[in-house]
């Protein structure tokens, strides 16, 4: 279920934590933003998806340089 939300447009990946699938739900991501699927059709919302995204990227990072 999660990685049809995913394809759809309808979810973001949670990119804080890995996990098995990680890289099929980023492909999926990736392909969906291409298209404009979903949340990837409304430029504000892209905006606000790319910005919680880098944010729990920087956590990751600031959590693996402690």
């Amino acid at each position: 279920v999660g990685l049809e939300l995913v394809e759809r447009g309808l979810t973001l990946v949670y990119v804080r934590y890995d996990f098995e699938r990680q890289r099929d739900y980023l492909a999926a991501e990736e392909k969906a933003a291409a298209n404009h699927v979903g949340l990837w059709g409304h430029p504000d919302t892209v905006q606000r998806a790319e910005a919680l995204k880098q944010g729990w990227l920087a956590e990751k990072r600031q959590e693996a340089a402690e």
